[in-house]
């Protein structure tokens, strides 16, 4: 006999996100777009989010009202790699459990990464009767271990504390099939796959002669657009030897990479000057407001997607895919062999993958897509057509049917 449902007497959601919020990240817009989906339905959601105790930070602690939904950036959070997790979580604990019992939530959903709350949350939740959901976009403790970044023997006993909590969690969702499959073979039993998404009323091909108006970029010009933070899983110095290459074949500086978004700008900015290419480049920084965004991409002929090889890349589809998409931009990847991106851009016709760190198959490509793009080719009305198929809200509601589910 099937267990009866969790009651959600409630209705009541609460989102928890690492980051100050709103933030300029794909990770808020994913949990932004489910909480405004989940109020549109009818449902009553919050997010619990972070701020940085250190100097000139303070003043991100606040409560903002952003429409319906409400945002608690109350709880204090120390940034350095996982190293402080078991400090973060102490530090959460009396924040987190007087937003609990203020909102009174039926379910709680962690964005991960990273962990810096989840172990309080954990605890939290089991003791008040609260539903504790994982949104597994990435599996950054394997990272940790795959790039050797902090103590090797420290981020292996994370891996397993967290793997544990996961376990004894009511439910986790992540964003491919792949990374869910790893999971289950590590004992966790209730994963769904719930994609991202874009919302295509925000994101939408918009005028590119004003976008480039605005941002003062000439017609003739190639703008290659790389959108996201800055760190090692994407190689932005492959597409600067790629930019070498095809200033080769031509005398005009015809080609541009714009970088919209934040992290480590500055070794991409001294490998542009050691390379001659600092002229090709520019830097826009991160920007809070989808809307925004979405003019600054529509300016672009393609969106970049430049990974690494590590073969942990193979499982994952970067969110920049579909917002790439929804503005009618064609998408390049350097991509490790076997990569579900690369099988997603052939299967979809949305553009080239070549191999990572291959920056001569890259300029070829950028040659391509140009060459295809001045030609009249359809490219960009097919990319716009698959990002509709992924519409946030329509995942959103599968994200919902799973959590009403719950036993």
């Amino acid at each position: 006999m099937r267990g009866k449902c969790f009651s959600f007497q409630r209705r009541e959601l609460l989102f928890v996100l690492d980051v100050p919020c709103p933030s300029p990240g794909s990770d808020w817009r994913r949990v932004s777009g489910f909480a405004n989906s989940f109020l549109e339905e009818g449902w009553k959601c919050r997010v619990l989010s972070t701020f940085s105790p250190s100097r000139g930070h303070i003043g991100s602690m606040k409560v903002l009202k952003m429409g319906k939904l409400t945002v608690y950036n109350v709880v204090p959070s120390i940034r350095i790699n996982n190293s402080l997790l078991l400090l973060n979580n102490l530090i959460a604990f009396l924040p987190c459990l007087a937003i609990l019992l203020l909102v009174k939530p039926d379910a709680v959903i962690v964005s991960i990464p990273s962990a810096n709350q989840l172990l309080a949350l954990f605890i939290l939740c089991k003791l008040l009767g609260i539903k504790l959901v994982i949104d597994y976009r990435d599996e950054f403790e394997e990272y940790q271990l795959s790039y050797k970044i902090g103590w090797m023997f420290w981020n292996r006993l994370l891996r397993n504390f967290l793997l544990a909590i996961y376990r004894h969690s009511d439910l986790t969702i992540t964003v491919t099939s792949a990374v869910a499959e790893g999971l289950k073979l590590r004992g966790i039993r209730n994963v769904r796959v719930v994609h991202d998404g874009v919302d295509t009323h925000t994101f939408r091909p918009m005028c590119r002669s004003e976008a480039r108006r605005i941002l003062r970029i000439q017609e003739d010009c190639f703008v290659i657009i790389y959108l996201g933070y800055v760190y090692y899983a994407y190689r932005l110095d492959t597409v600067l030897e790629a930019l070498i290459l095809l200033a080769r074949k031509t005398k005009e500086n015809k080609y541009l990479l714009l970088i919209l978004g934040g992290g480590d700008v500055q070794r991409i900015r001294r490998y542009s000057h050691s390379l001659g290419v600092e002229n090709a480049v520019r830097y826009i920084g991160p920007i809070k407001d989808a809307t925004s965004v979405a003019r600054i991409l529509s300016a672009a002929d393609v969106g970049i997607i430049p990974y690494d090889d590590n073969p942990l890349l193979k499982k994952t589809l970067s969110a920049k895919l579909f917002e790439y998409c929804a503005c009618g931009l064609p998408v390049i990847a350097t991509v490790p062999d076997g990569s579900i991106l690369e099988k997603y851009i052939r299967k979809y016709s949305l553009g080239i993958a070549v191999p990572s760190l291959n920056s001569q198959a890259l300029s070829r490509a950028i040659e391509h897509i140009e060459s295809r793009l001045r030609a009249g080719d359809a490219l960009r009305l097919n990319v716009v057509s698959f990002a509709r198929t992924y519409d946030k809200k329509k995942i959103a509601k599968r994200l919902l049917s799973y959590i009403q589910g719950l036993k």
